[in-house]
């Protein structure tokens, strides 16, 4: 069962966990009503309330690249990444940051395998600071590391400069427009998909929108590739 530990303080989920399964698991504490949140394939499992608050050495736990000026995963999976003008910053929204400020500069992860599988749940998560906000794409999801087949704008802006959300179904494309963000300030932006909620968005930790239609998620069937894009890498929002 999934566990979630505050040091005596915890929530145990319900559902049990066979061997060689994949899981997309979610571990949520909410400070202002102090409730722990426990999901499994984005639907939830289990929820306490009444819990005391987080208090480890940080407020944000991550599986991602934190090594100093390299893309090297420090996960137990070693997705590493790669990527083309691309700047690292002292600066970030906690450590380290990117810098993607030239045409073209993007980085990529490749190999992903269940987040091309159809009708499964994902979430992605993402800090913004961004300088301009027309047109352009914040996350690209394609079959290939060159953009020439199959691949979708999950994440980014339009023309106007709201935030737009993307997902596929096998005839068309399902999205959420939503309001505009600051240049200059650091944004969360949350988009995430299962087929109880759908596809939704969280922009600063709050639900934005949610897709209208009750459709299935359908993408390339083979591993993809997520870029993490200035403006110019794709403008079909």
């Amino acid at each position: 069962m999934i566990y979630l530990d505050f040091y005596g303080d915890d929530t145990q989920g319900s559902v049990i966990l066979q061997p060689t399964i994949w899981y997309h698991m979610v571990y949520i504490y909410d400070y202002p009503t102090r409730t722990q949140f426990v999901y499994i394939n984005g639907k939830l499992d289990k929820s306490n309330s009444n819990k005391g608050s987080y208090k480890g050495d940080s407020e944000v736990l991550t599986v991602s690249y934190t090594s100093a000026n390299n893309l090297l995963d420090n996960g137990p999976l070693g997705i590493n990444g790669a990527g083309t003008n691309f700047q690292f910053t002292a600066f970030g929204r906690i450590d380290q940051g990117l810098d993607l400020l030239v045409d073209p500069s993007y980085v990529q992860v490749t190999g992903l395998v269940y987040l091309d599988t159809k009708d499964y749940p994902y979430s992605v998560a993402v800090w913004i600071r961004p300088t301009m906000i027309t047109n352009g794409t914040i996350i690209h999801v394609s079959s290939d590391t060159n953009d020439t087949s199959w691949s979708m704008s999950m994440l980014g802006f339009t023309s106007a400069g709201n935030v737009g959300v993307q997902d596929c179904t096998t005839s068309n494309a399902v999205s959420i427009t939503e309001p505009v963000v600051a240049t200059g300030m650091w944004t969360h932006l949350t988009v995430a998909y299962a087929q109880s909620n759908q596809l939704r968005l969280w922009i600063n930790e709050t639900v934005y929108g949610t897709s209208s239609t009750i459709f299935t998620s359908s993408t390339a069937d083979a591993p993809v590739t997520v870029t993490l894009a200035d403006r110019w890498y794709d403008k079909n929002f």
